[in-house]
């Protein structure tokens, strides 16, 4: 337990460093807070992942997600497909020769 405490502090430390950094090299002060925002996601689910280990919700979230992909491709209708690809490439054909004709 001792060790895994260790190990998850590093990483903490680490992640500060990095994220400290990542704001110190930044060429233009206007994205600081944009850098500060995603740096807060990424801290706080650094943060949350030993707790969502300890609650032993190991994997859910692949498992969500699978199921989630297995649903909407049973969903999908495929039919009719290729006419739909035919329209659309006419169409990029149609508008590139308008482009190359200017």
């Amino acid at each position: 337990m001792f060790a895994e405490l260790m190990s998850w502090v590093k990483q903490m430390v680490c992640l500060v460093i990095f994220l400290t950094m990542a704001l110190q090299i930044l060429p233009d002060q206007r994205y600081v807070k944009y850098i500060r925002f995603f740096a807060g996601l990424i801290l706080i689910a650094a943060l949350m992942k030993p707790l969502i280990s300890l609650l032993g919700a190991n994997g859910w979230e692949e498992e969500i997600i699978l199921q989630i992909d297995e649903q909407n491709a049973a969903d999908m209708d495929w039919s009719g497909m290729e006419e739909v690809q035919a329209e659309v490439y006419e169409e990029f054909a149609s508008r590139l020769t308008e482009d190359i004709a200017e």
